[in-house]
């Protein structure tokens, strides 16, 4: 689907790769109504494996200091069956969903069937968006995903450096994040004119990994990505508090952002300064803008080496990560940059990278208090309903249907005893919904503290999606 290409005064952009800016009249229809849904969830997670050939330090399923709670044995190796993928994927088409998330606690590259889910995926008309550590990718493979068009990749890093890449990877040495870098090259070099897949670089920050955001970002410009993103570590209470930061650790981390701020190429475009949408701004990519450029006005204009300022008002964000201006094509007819700078017809282009998240990233570093357990969104939980009974839904590798994804402990369904469209719209699913839109996350249906549901909460969403509710009123 072509993106549409909008104003930059009139473009509010948190989270660009959310599709969450759209929904179906059926689905907000189901919101309304409270305890109901009349389409098939926009975004299903598929966890197609809980098998992964890394052991990332602070993984729930596979680092070694989970202990006794790593995944091991059968339940490590267990996937979903390829007939039920494909059945899921088809029916999800066919009944509103508009985005299958390839995730889990593995890797979904070491699932058995990865390339003909990805190819049913793209042919049934669903946006792809894979979530891999991309140890397990060959140029054939890439070139596979750029023919077939798979939308986006979510790499999961954390690390700006070979040295820092292998102590969050204990079973890993710096030669494979030098691999990651050579794959992500490539990748860049087969991309086509509309940049699919676009990339994003994911890094949890722990005591590990606290003060290489710098190299993480110069890493993100190396390899011509698209967004990177940060998020403190959720750790486990007896396994994995051992990676939790401490206050001093937290200053570090903010003033290497507050360093990156004060770069040449950074800019803002005056975003929402809402902390949830807290925007970071822009790092716009250097070998985009021709010496002698500036970027005037927090990225709503460009200056030519002559002086001359672009259109006022015809600034547009035509893509999540660039930026086009227009010059006078009278003043540009005659000049001697005329071949780089355009004209009127045939718009500059400034590409640039996104740094995603840094509200709720900014909120939850503010909890960080030595010696004391980490909750980071306790606080807020409660603040907002929660729609994710009609947005989204994860289906574990042992066939499990949840309706949000850390409650794992209670499935609403299993497909192996019946189709996701009977679970989606049965009675136990319309429950989770009235009580999740209605209710307290301290209600005894969401205890924390009962074997049901963890704590996970991505408020940005949840405001986009009243947004959109209170404007079909």
């Amino acid at each position: 689907m072509k993106q549409k290409t909008q104003e930059i005064v009139q473009y509010k952009d948190p989270y660009p790769q959310s599709i969450f800016s759209e929904f179906s009249a059926d689905l907000v229809k189901g919101i309304k109504k409270g305890d109901k849904a009349f389409s098939f969830p926009a975004i299903i997670q598929l966890d197609m494996t809980n098998n992964c050939n890394l052991n990332c330090v602070g993984c729930w399923c596979h680092s070694e200091l989970m202990g006794e709670l790593k995944f091991k044995g059968d339940w490590k190796q267990k996937h979903l069956p390829k007939n039920i993928v494909l059945k899921l994927i088809k029916q999800a088409a066919e009944n509103g969903t508009r985005e299958i998330q390839l995730s889990g606690s593995g890797d979904p590259m070491m699932y058995p069937y990865f390339m003909d889910a990805v190819r049913a995926i793209k042919e049934n008309g669903l946006i792809l968006h894979l979530i891999t550590n991309f140890t397990l990718v060959s140029k054939d493979i890439l070139k596979k995903f750029v023919e077939l068009g798979v939308d986006r990749i979510t790499l999961s890093l954390w690390a700006g450096s070979a040295e820092t890449y292998a102590k969050t990877h204990p079973n890993q040495t710096g030669k494979t994040f030098e691999k990651i870098k050579e794959n992500l090259l490539y990748l860049a070099s087969l991309k086509n004119n509309n940049k699919l897949p676009r990339i994003k670089i994911y890094n949890v920050i722990s005591n590990k990994n606290y003060d290489n955001i710098k190299d993480m970002i110069d890493f993100a410009f190396e390899t011509d990505v698209e967004f990177i993103e940060f998020q403190i570590i959720d750790t486990i209470e007896g396994k994995s508090d051992s990676l939790a930061l401490t206050e001093k650790q937290k200053k570090v981390i903010l003033n290497q952002f507050e360093k990156i701020r004060k770069r040449n190429n950074h800019f803002t475009l005056g975003d929402d300064n809402e902390l949830e949408f807290a925007d970071f701004g822009r790092l716009y990519k250097e070998k985009t803008l021709p010496d002698g450029f500036s970027i005037e006005e927090n990225g709503k204009k460009l200056k030519c080496p002559k002086g001359f300022i672009s259109f006022t008002g015809r600034t547009y964000l035509d893509s999540p990560t660039s930026l086009k201006f227009h010059f006078s094509q009278g003043i540009c007819i005659t000049c001697k940059n005329n071949s780089i700078c355009y004209s009127n017809e045939y718009p500059f282009k400034l590409e640039f990278l996104r740094v995603l998240g840094i509200g709720s990233f900014l909120r939850r570093i503010k909890n960080i208090k030595d010696n004391k357990e980490q909750q980071h969104d306790i606080n807020i939980v409660d603040k907002l309903p929660c729609y994710i009974g009609w947005t989204f839904t994860r289906i574990l590798p042992n066939g499990d249907v949840l309706p949000c994804c850390k409650a794992h402990k209670k499935p609403l369904g299993n497909l192996h005893e019946k189709s996701f469209k009977d679970i989606w719209y049965s009675n136990n699913y319309n429950e989770f919904r009235l009580l999740a839109k209605t209710q307290k996350k301290s209600h005894p249906y969401f205890n924390i503290n009962s074997p049901g549901f963890s704590i996970s909460f991505f408020p940005i969403f949840l405001i986009a999606i009243s947004n959109i509710i209170k404007s079909s009123a």
